[in-house]
């Protein structure tokens, strides 16, 4: 569950709570939930119940946006 002011600042919340989990062993969708809560449509509420099948019509092969990426891209253009 996440909160904010707004949907805005809960979806950031929850997206920075995505970024720290680690789980190791079982299969997950985080990598999908991430990429959904960062897609540009849905966070402007623009969603139905064929969403998935709207957005990803080939299906899920992978973060689309992550912010863990650019804070490591980052990391080694800073040395």
């Amino acid at each position: 569950m996440s909160y904010g002011d707004d949907r805005q600042k809960a979806l950031d919340t929850m997206s920075t709570a995505l970024d720290q989990y680690e789980i190791r062993g079982v299969t997950h969708n985080i990598p999908l939930l991430k990429d959904v809560i960062e897609e540009a449509r849905f966070r402007e509420g623009n969603i139905s119940t064929k969403y998935l099948e709207e957005v990803y019509p080939d299906g899920f092969s992978g973060m689309l946006h992550t912010h863990r990426i650019y804070k490591i891209a980052c990391l080694f253009t800073a040395f």
